[in-house]
């Protein structure tokens, strides 16, 4: 019936709405695909008017509905070649159909598309609530492109202009986030204070009275943090307990699980800085703390409570009170419960320390015992993950890490089940190949699935070495800039700074370079080495700008100081370098010692790098040399030192 009145009446509005009841018939009796073509065909045929529109809207709603937004966004081809609105209907029909387009680009993560699609919905209909509301997600956009000085100002104006639209009290919570982003914590306090002030029935009031405390805590006013984090935590428990959805329960409590997390922070920082100033009692007593607050949250969300991160919190806290032996059996538990799952956080955090406590701070009759229990939980367990994290662990433990790596990386066929800890073995295995064939793969991983690991550094490594490697320098630059501001100075970023100084040096920036190895130097987490690349590194830094005295005083502490790393590489790479720097400076007797030196150092004088001392000497020489008893290597330091 429709289709006929349709035909009849194809340019008449008659017919046009007839065409509509027909296309929403179809997509209710199921037939899709007949509703798609008959829609565009219309949408191809009708490039004005009300009914466009309309067609345009319930096509795009069905894309959404099955997750298809290239297909939904696709239909904007049709909405950019209409003519500007006749009336209020074709208006208001197509600032829906905009203000749809503008969120499925922000849902994309397009915020700059979604910043001009918004501003299209404006300009379309600006006195809508469409295009209220357009404005605040303007401000989201740019708060999510981290602009937070645009996203701010955007907030501002939003609230001035319509204090009481239902966005006004979000923008006040994202103008805190904003001036917490500017790293103005003042503004950001007063802001989070103004929220909390005016609107206490909100549902942000948990989230901006944790990022409260997170500033109050900064400030040391722990007491107060703790405050405003007691009172996130009663709103959440009153409104999980007030609802009855069960998947709705588990998704709130999010913000409950932060505000006790950061209360456990606050309070073990509290704790070391009173036993810093030798007041035990009170350290004890935060520590116990600890235990109440991860006792009272798991209490109140059971089995939707992230019970990982309680239990690691409650170890920790009993390991600083002395129940050692229980803390590592309830960090083994908690292993065990939640460990099947790869991306479990909480249980993330309990193996980066497990294995350090069990060795370090486990009395000696419970280390053995403790060993067989964990053998035990391997051998039962059924998950891959799980046996994976134990075999870790155990390897931990035993001091086969690398050999665990290398099996790794035959055995596990499915990386999707492999958790962090495993992965950065594999990374690591790979990397003492330097193979790097599967760098980008393991490194997509970590970005897609464990972004905020502390695993997730090995496999910075790996990718960030490759890159350098393809000689896509900036590429690696940036990654290992955001490693080192991701993890700062520790052991396993030591590469990071080198690689940095390493493209610094291929740019011809010497100077800075020189400054960036020098500071390995400095850095007591990164000594080791790599202390002797980055000596070696500074030397050729100060060679590239004609100091040769300089560039010679490095190349000559890199074979006096470090000798034993990398197999003698950089040393015997020092001795040939700081003779050369000595013929450039005419002192020949000194350079000629300097080989003479090499040839009577047992770290060096077997490598393939002799073999340029001994041409330059001759075999005569080399001979007379290797036979008597005299080592030059004195003699050298003392004629040569700068």
């Amino acid at each position: 019936m429709f289709d006929e009145i349709y035909k009849q009446n194809s340019s008449k509005e008659e017919g046009k709405a007839a065409f509509l009841q027909k296309i929403l018939l179809l997509f209710k009796v199921g037939a899709d695909d007949e509703a798609i073509s008959e829609s565009t065909a219309f949408l191809e045929a009708n490039r004005s008017g009300l009914y466009p529109r309309i067609v345009c809207t319930q096509l795009a709603q069905y894309y959404l509905g099955k997750d298809e937004f290239k297909q939904a966004l696709d239909l904007g081809r049709y909405a950019d070649q209409w003519g500007w609105p006749k009336d209020n209907d074709e208006r208001e029909q197509e600032t829906d159909l905009r203000y749809l387009f503008s969120f499925i680009h922000f849902q994309l993560g397009d915020y700059e598309q979604a910043f001009g699609a918004f501003q299209r919905v404006i300009e379309t209909s600006p006195k809508s609530q469409a295009a209220i509301d357009s404005n605040y997600w303007k401000a989201m956009c740019r708060l999510l492109q981290q602009k937070y000085e645009l996203a701010y100002d955007l907030f501002v104006k939003y609230r001035k202009d319509w204090p009481r639209a239902s966005f006004a009290p979000a923008a006040l919570f994202r103008a805190g986030v904003c001036r917490f982003g500017l790293e103005d914590y003042e503004g950001a306090k007063s802001t989070f204070k103004m929220f909390i002030d005016d609107y206490p029935k909100d549902a942000l009031m948990p989230e901006a009275l944790s990022m409260y405390g997170d500033l109050l805590a900064a400030d040391g006013e722990i007491d107060q943090a703790l405050a405003n984090y007691d009172r996130a935590l009663k709103i959440v428990e009153k409104n999980y307990n007030d609802t009855p959805d069960l998947l709705l329960k588990k998704r709130m409590v999010a913000p409950a699980t932060y505000a006790v997390l950061q209360a456990a922070n606050a309070l073990e920082g509290d704790a070391e800085a009173h036993a810093e100033q030798g007041d035990a009692e009170t350290a004890r007593m935060k520590y116990g703390t600890i235990i109440v607050w991860m006792d009272r949250y798991n209490e109140i969300f059971g089995e939707d409570a992230d019970w990982a991160q309680g239990v690691f919190w409650i170890g920790k806290a009993r390991m600083e009170l002395g129940d050692a032996d229980r803390a590592v059996k309830a960090y083994l538990d908690a292993v065990v419960r939640y460990g099947s799952e790869p991306a479990q956080e909480g249980v993330v955090s309990i193996l980066f320390d497990l294995a350090g406590m069990i060795k370090k701070r486990l009395p000696k009759d419970r280390y053995e015992p403790t060993l067989l229990a964990i053998e035990k939980e391997r051998g039962l367990a059924k998950s891959p993950a799980l046996q994976i994290r134990l075999d870790v662990l155990l390897a931990n433990l035993n001091g086969t890490s690398d050999e665990l790596g290398r099996t790794l990386l035959t055995s596990a066929t499915n990386i999707g089940e492999v958790p962090p800890s495993g992965l950065s073995l594999m990374c690591s295995a790979l990397l003492e190949k330097k193979d790097y064939s599967r760098a980008e793969e393991f490194f997509d991983q970590f970005a897609s699935k464990f972004e905020n690991s502390p695993f997730r550094v090995v496999a910075y490594q790996l990718r960030a070495e490759e890159l350098y490697g393809q000689e896509k320098m900036e590429e690696a630059y940036e990654l290992a800039s955001e490693a080192l501001g991701m993890y700062g100075a520790i052991p396993e970023t030591g590469w990071a700074q080198l690689l940095k100084g390493n493209v610094e040096l291929d740019r011809n920036e010497y100077e800075t370079a020189a400054k960036t190895f020098n500071m390995i130097l400095n850095v007591r987490a990164w000594r080791g080495p790599i202390t002797a690349e980055a000596v070696f590194r500074m030397a050729e830094a100060w060679e590239k700008q004609e100091n040769y005295e300089k560039a010679f005083a490095f190349f000559q502490r890199t074979y006096l100081l470090y000798k034993a790393y990398d197999e003698g590489r950089w040393a015997a790479e020092g001795y040939l370098r700081s003779a050369e720097c000595l013929k450039k400076l005419n002192r020949m007797p000194a350079a000629r010692n300097t080989y003479r030196a090499m040839l009577l150092d047992e770290y060096v004088r077997d490598l393939p790098q002799a073999d340029t001392a001994k041409k330059v000497l001759g075999a005569e020489e080399v001979l007379e040399l290797l036979a008597g008893s005299t080592n030059t290597m004195e003699t050298v330091e003392l004629e040569v030192a700068p």
